[in-house]
This record gives structure tokens, C-alpha cells and sequence, in this order.
């Protein structure tokens, strides 16, 4: 992942023009050129949606777990966050419907967030640095 697909990111996730607005808001748009104050905001409204993202995938893992009468061995709660922590590699990742259809994506959209935030902080610390 580059600069301009954590861009993309944002774009993808309608905060674009959000983060315009603040860049303006808080004058980093303004000569010279911040980039460590552009990727700071883009970092921050990142990381929104990630928090927004890990709510709504606590909140699907409250529930009982939906493959529970075919667990070989099963953990002592049926809540779908015990169940996904105690089987995760030997069922969930395999067999499990609810997990592939509906966890799965969320945690990889998760994942991108997070390597977006690390990729946009890089620049910006290469960027300080080559000034």
C-alpha cells in the first residue's frame, strides 16, 4: 500500500472531503506545505473508522454463536467472541458461514485501515526528514 491508496481509502469511505474541511479548518492547507499536518488529520479520521469498524464487530460477537450445534469441541460460553477465541484457527476460519461472510471482510477492512495509518505516518516522517 502506498500514500495514494490510504487516499483512496479515505475517498472510499467518504471522509475525503472531511479531512479537506479540516485541513482548512486547522490551516495546514495553506504554504508551505504540511504533510505531516495533512496525514496527521487523514490518520485521525482513519482511525474513526476503524473504532467505528471494531464496534460494529463486537457488537456481531455478542450474539450466540451461529454454528454451534456442529462444534466438535465446544468452549464453555456460546457467545461468538469466546467461541471465535478459543477455535478461531481450528473452525471459525474454516467452517464457520457467519465468520467468513460477515467477520472476515470487517476484520480485513480493519487490517487495511491499519497499514493505510502506518503508510501515511511513514511518508510523513520521511517527509519532516528530507525538508
Amino acid at each position: 500500500m502506498d500514500v495514494m491508496d490510504a487516499i483512496n481509502l479515505l475517498k472510499k469511505y467518504d471522509l475525503y472531503d472531511d479531512a479537506k474541511s479540516e485541513c482548512r479548518r486547522k490551516k495546514v492547507d495553506t504554504a508551505p506545505y504540511d504533510m505531516m499536518g495533512h496525514h496527521d488529520i487523514y490518520c485521525s479520521l482513519l482511525s474513526k473508522k476503524w473504532v467505528e469498524i471494531r464496534n460494529k464487530v463486537e457488537q456481531l460477537q455478542k450474539a450466540k454463536c451461529t454454528e454451534w450445534e456442529h462444534l466438535p469441541n465446544k468452549p464453555l460460553h456460546d457467545d461468538c467472541n469466546f467461541v471465535y477465541i478459543c477455535l478461531h484457527n481450528s473452525y471459525c476460519e474454516e467452517k464457520c458461514e457467519f465468520y467468513l461472510k460477515t467477520l472476515k471482510p470487517l476484520m480485513q477492512e480493519m487490517e487495511q485501515l491499519t497499514e493505510a495509518q502506518q503508510v501515511l505516518k511513514d511518508a510523513a516522517i520521511k517527509d519532516y526528514y528530507l525538508k
